[in-house]
């Protein structure tokens, strides 16, 4: 699948037209990939100097958060 987010304002002074873009594959027999790209037009130039934390922070939360939240509503049902 593919999933969208955008904010034309995005953070005022910083960044604007921000995107995070999902896409959602199934890969095999229980095993599901999710590629985030992330855009955005730079406002600042101290923007990109966030770059490497937003990446680890999307690193953490795809890798470790989303697989928690998936096994936890799995294990309500």
């Amino acid at each position: 699948g593919h999933l969208e987010f955008s904010s034309k304002d995005g953070v005022p002074g910083l960044a604007n037209d921000c995107k995070m873009i999902f896409q959602i594959r199934q890969k095999g027999q229980g095993v599901t990939r999710v590629d985030l790209t992330m855009e955005f037009e730079s406002q600042s130039p101290i923007t990109p100097l966030g770059i490497p934390l937003l990446s680890l922070d999307n690193m953490f939360a795809l890798n470790v958060l989303l697989p928690n939240a998936i096994r936890s509503k799995l294990g309500d049902t």
